[in-house]
């Protein structure tokens, strides 16, 4: 009996041997069908393209952090406590009015407003110093003269005696002595002194032997060198001499 012919020898195992495969004149290409071979060069251009773009693109696109979105923070209400121009002014009216005491007016008032405020002034009150058409100052104190009385004082008959304020000419003749007519406006003072850093011309004026011209002195001193720091400082103001001094000191305060 004929010998059976031996398997072929595994491709796979170690003893495969190149020179048992069929004889192949025109390469790896005539393994496959012709039109295979363009396909697979397709295939691996497509391939190839693909992985450039991937790592061109796609790996730059990841290595990329998303920005973060913007957060909008809701404004802050604005506080109702911010603050707000007072519209309105407290001040004192006292003298020849009919009701004296301290009212409240809106900030554009006039002096003449606060006389009427306080029910308007008495039958013996004078007017005729007061500026009334002037605006009234928060805190300010407006004293309403009363008119001249009779004096048996030696001033001159030029300077009217206006209790229970003062006399508002300027006279160097002027005494600097409390007399009778001018004791209770002094004694107002004395309880009630003006601040010599605040008080307005109108305000000076109301003081013993300061009239228009010694109120805006004072003013003016106060403008050019500052507050006053005592109120000793007044007798530097032109005008205001030792015996003055000694009067207007217990009338006047420096706050």
């Amino acid at each position: 009996a004929p010998t059976p012919a031996a398997p072929p020898p595994d491709p796979r195992g170690e003893d495969f041997d190149i020179s048992t495969l069929p004889a192949n004149n025109g390469g790896i290409k005539n393994l496959f069908p012709p039109h295979w071979n363009k396909a697979w060069i397709a295939v691996a251009v497509a391939l190839g393209l693909y992985i450039v773009w991937f790592l061109a693109y796609g790996m730059g696109a990841r290595s990329q952090k998303p920005l973060p979105l913007p957060i909008n923070t809701p404004a802050a209400p604005q506080s109702s406590t911010a603050a707000v121009p007072s519209t309105t002014v407290t001040v004192h009216v006292a003298g020849a009015v009919i009701t004296p005491g301290v009212y409240s007016l809106p900030a554009t008032a006039r002096i003449n407003d606060a006389i009427n405020q306080a029910g308007g002034p008495t039958p013996d009150a004078d007017t005729t110093n007061l500026n009334i058409a002037d605006f009234v100052r928060d805190g300010a104190q407006i004293v309403v003269p009363t008119k001249a009385a009779p004096s048996t004082t030696t001033l001159p008959a030029t300077a009217p005696q206006l209790p229970p304020t003062t006399n508002t000419t300027d006279t160097s003749t002027l005494s600097a002595t409390p007399t009778a007519t001018r004791s209770s406006t002094i004694d107002y003072f004395r309880a009630h002194p003006i601040d010599l850093n605040r008080a307005s011309s109108f305000e000076l004026q109301q003081l013993p032997g300061i009239g228009p011209s010694r109120a805006r002195a004072i003013i003016d001193y106060r403008t050019a060198n500052g507050l006053f720091r005592s109120v000793s400082d007044l007798d530097n103001v032109k005008g205001i001499g030792e015996k003055r001094m000694e009067v207007l000191k217990d009338l006047l305060v420096v706050r």
